[in-house]
């Protein structure tokens, strides 16, 4: 589960990885009975119950959310956000200044 930021309206969306099937509701906050009023409709609506539950740790997924996610599955878990590797990220940035300046120097000689 996620939810995506769209100004005013937020997308929560819901995706099971085996049988590839969505569910999107839009909200106009992100607060935790939202996300609980999602997770009930996208369970009765869809799923039913799962295994497994795993959401991106947002403000959205937490207060209510977490009072009623036992009732849908058997175990839930919080997944790390996406953080580029810091070394690989220094690497590219010197490379790509080192070919702009052996770049630049040939135009200019």
């Amino acid at each position: 589960m996620d939810s995506v930021d769209f100004g005013y309206i937020f997308a929560f969306t819901s995706v099971d990885i085996f049988s590839k099937n969505v569910v999107v509701r839009l909200y106009p906050s992100l607060t935790g009975s939202d996300g609980s009023d999602f997770l009930k409709c996208s369970m009765e609506q869809r799923y039913r119950y799962t295994e497994l539950l795993q959401t991106d740790g947002g403000p959205e997924f937490k207060g209510d959310f977490r009072t009623n996610v036992l009732k849908y599955s058997d175990r839930f878990r919080v997944g790390i956000f996406y953080r580029p590797n810091s070394f690989v990220y220094r690497l590219l940035n010197f490379l790509f200044f080192i070919f702009c300046r052996s770049s630049l120097n040939f135009i200019y000689k």
